[in-house]
């Protein structure tokens, strides 16, 4: 293995991580837009709107270039003058792919586990004393939908792997 290829499986693993948090505010960001007939001025939510789409934009284009332009990101950052060529390591990046999914799915459930425990607690409570709190149950769904992503990260890591090494040879 080449420091080169090293540094573009670095580069596509902290890419690997802009998705999780681009998944993770996109959905995150739902009970924002449901929320825009709240509002009366027009100005608000136009701003409402272009901050979002800016900030997803900004993630997209981040995606981008971490996980499909990572090779022209280590000539453009220069990332390999000053270090040997060659690296002892003989671990395929679609090993190291398949790890950081793993381990990205894992933390997404780890996270979210606890938060889905407590606010179906928070849900049963507010049941039972006949409160009802839109909100619990808007971060609820958004709480299981975010540990169904992990799970899915999971148990689909390979097709996503392949879905990256097949999108990297076309380019």
């Amino acid at each position: 293995m080449t420091t080169r290829d090293l540094f573009i499986i670095i580069l596509r693993i902290i890419g690997l991580f802009f998705f999780k948090d681009l998944v993770i505010s996109s959905a995150g960001v739902m009970p924002l837009l449901s929320s825009f007939g709240l509002t009366d001025d027009p100005s608000l939510r136009l701003m409402a709107l272009m901050s979002v789409v800016v900030g997803i934009g900004i993630y997209i284009v981040l995606l981008y270039f971490f996980i499909y332009r990572a090779e022209w990101l280590v000539d453009k950052l220069r990332l390999t003058e000053g270090i040997p060529n060659v690296l002892p390591l003989a671990i395929h990046r679609s090993t190291v792919l398949s790890i950081a999914i793993v381990v990205i799915g894992g933390l997404i459930l780890s996270t979210e586990i606890p938060n889905l425990c407590r606010l179906l607690f928070m849900y049963a409570q507010e049941r039972n004393i006949g409160e009802r709190n839109s909100d619990i149950s808007d971060y609820l769904l958004l709480t299981i939908v975010k540990a169904v992503i992990g799970v899915i990260l999971i148990n689909k890591q390979r097709q996503l792997v392949a879905f990256i090494e097949a999108r990297r040879k076309h380019l």
